[in-house]
């Protein structure tokens, strides 16, 4: 299971889905409206986050984060996925409340 963090375009930082693949490239697939909205792709469990949203959801983009069931964090590159380890995850978020914001949806 991968979880999907939208962080960027002004957002507040929050965990919008949970994937069932270990597959980054298919996690981002599924959090993109391609054919479809990508809240009603299969294998895509939306979180009570976007329920709650008055528009639902934008599709992932480069700047959000997903972290794999292992706990790895990856940020959203033009092209791929940089993973982030303590130090530049301490970088890329401006203060200290994001980065325990992040940890608590990492442990959840």
């Amino acid at each position: 299971m991968i979880k999907v963090i939208h962080n960027t375009f002004g957002d507040v930082m929050r965990h919008v889905a949970n994937v069932d693949t270990n597959n980054l490239n298919v996690a981002y697939h599924l959090t993109n409206t391609i054919d479809k909205l990508w809240p009603d792709n299969d294998d895509v469990e939306v979180t009570t986050s976007v329920k709650e949203a008055a528009g639902g959801a934008r599709s992932t983009s480069m700047g959000d984060i997903m972290v794999t069931e292992h706990g790895i964090v990856l940020l959203v590159a033009a092209f791929g996925f940089d993973e982030m380890n303590k130090d530049n995850i301490k970088r890329f978020f401006k203060n200290d409340g994001d980065v325990d914001k992040l940890e608590a949806i990492i442990k959840s």
